[in-house]
């Protein structure tokens, strides 16, 4: 079953690097239950293709700077 683009919830992240790794954290309450599922803080690279097969996407937050 095939969904349609306007069907498609996107999940809000962050992305930090750490050590030279690049990790992706979870940003709004959708994602943060993802995470809670795996057992993680983060959202690893396998959690995510999981994730995709259920036909979402990933939004990356822009930081906001105070100036």
């Amino acid at each position: 079953m095939e969904q349609h683009l306007s069907s498609i919830t996107p999940l809000l992240v962050t992305v930090a690097e750490n050590y030279g790794q690049t990790t992706v954290y979870p940003a709004c309450k959708r994602s943060r239950v993802f995470a809670e599922i795996a057992g993680t803080k983060s959202l690893t690279e396998a959690t995510r293709n999981a994730i995709k097969k259920l036909g979402y996407v990933f939004t990356v937050a822009k930081p906001t700077i105070e100036l």
